[in-house]
């Protein structure tokens, strides 16, 4: 699987509905909380630091359209209970 990335905060309603989605779908991501010095840096590394909304999604280190993404995500299917 590709390595996903998402930026964000605990508290904003888009970070955590796309945190949830994937969450159901099974997929392994990494959570980077901009509120705090280590997401940003991360962010930084990426040179998306001056982006202004979040969630900020990434996919091997590519700036990925949040809707497109979720669009994508929505047709995978669920993780498989076992």
């Amino acid at each position: 699987m590709k390595d996903i990335k998402v930026f964000g905060t605990f508290l904003c309603p888009g970070c955590i509905s796309i945190k949830n989605l994937l969450d159901r779908k099974g997929v392994d991501y990494n959570f980077f909380n901009v509120a705090e010095s280590d997401g940003l840096a991360e962010l930084a590394s990426l040179g998306l630091s001056d982006e202004l909304t979040i969630p900020i999604v990434t996919i091997e280190d590519e700036k990925t359209n949040l809707t497109g993404f979720e669009i994508k995500i929505k047709a995978l299917p669920d993780k498989e209970e076992g």
